[in-house]
């Protein structure tokens, strides 16, 4: 990073860019919100990996308003992407499968960080028993 640095004319060196990343994160975050009506974390646009930062491939984003006119009137969508995926674990769940994160990934073909969200916003109604990779989601009981 001392080396972006130094290419950039930072003069705080790591921290410098690590503060750049920062801003560039938040200020991308804030645009799409504003102006394109979609929602998205920091890290869904750029990683940080071991490797160091990389900008994602593709940005996972979730709209936050009305995606259509009907007769000069904007139409909200009953239901997010989201709603119906969360829909579906929770039925799956209920007829008693054990789904890992990895199956609700592939079934719905998100990626990571969006299929974390999903799960992550439903831990009053679902909990994580066991471990790692060999761990999986059930209904919480009472």
């Amino acid at each position: 990073m001392a080396d972006l640095a130094d290419r950039l004319g930072v003069t705080r060196g790591e921290k410098g860019i690590a503060e750049a990343v920062k801003y560039f994160r938040e200020r991308t975050a804030k645009l799409l919100a504003e102006q394109a009506h979609l929602a998205c974390e920091g890290n869904d646009v750029i990683a940080t990996t071991a490797r160091g930062y990389q900008l994602l491939p593709k940005l996972n984003v979730q709209v936050t308003a009305p995606r259509k006119r009907e007769s000069g009137t904007l139409v909200v969508p009953e239901r997010s992407d989201a709603d119906a995926r969360k829909q579906w674990l929770l039925d799956q769940l209920q007829n008693g499968k054990k789904l890992r994160r990895r199956d609700y990934e592939a079934h719905f073909s998100i990626s990571t960080p969006t299929a974390k969200r999903d799960l992550a916003s439903l831990d009053r109604e679902v909990e994580f028993i066991g471990t790692g990779e060999t761990g999986y989601y059930r209904l919480v009981t009472a």
